[in-house]
């Protein structure tokens, strides 16, 4: 009997503000979209005035369906296959992050730390997980 392994991808950003958050994660949340997966937000910090703000400077065809993210949410259960993107201190995305690789498979989780806090540690915090997510690589919203 073969036993199903779990499939959680790790990926970490970083960022100076809560504007560069999200522009460095909106396309790849667009992306996402696209390929109709489910995105989940879970954050320590409340980002839905400012994504209000970005989205009305934006010209993109799925707005109302990126301001329908919960850009509040604490709630870390999800249902699995999901693309959850987990923000605040680097001690509320280990918490989040030991919850969801506990009660979850097949989900991608990316950890975005926010710069000043974790400067000295990016080297280290990259090796612990699969990749990095920059704005380059999903730089077409």
């Amino acid at each position: 009997m073969v036993k199903n392994e779990k499939k959680i991808k790790k990926v970490c950003s970083f960022y100076a503000s809560d504007f560069h958050l999200e522009m460095i994660i909106l396309p790849y949340i667009n992306e996402k979209l696209k390929e109709e997966k489910e995105i989940k937000i879970i954050t320590e910090e409340n980002l839905e005035d400012s994504m209000n703000v970005l989205l009305s400077k934006l010209n993109i065809d799925n707005k109302e369906q990126i301001l329908n993210i919960d850009w509040n949410n604490k709630d870390e259960k999800l249902n699995n296959e999901k693309v959850v993107f987990v923000n605040g201190s680097r001690k509320y995305i280990e918490k989040i992050n030991n919850k969801l690789e506990k009660n979850y498979e097949n989900i991608e989780i990316i950890n975005c730390y926010k710069f000043d806090e974790v400067k000295n540690d990016m080297v280290k915090i990259n090796e612990e997980h699969d990749d990095i997510l920059n704005v380059l690589k999903y730089n077409h919203v």
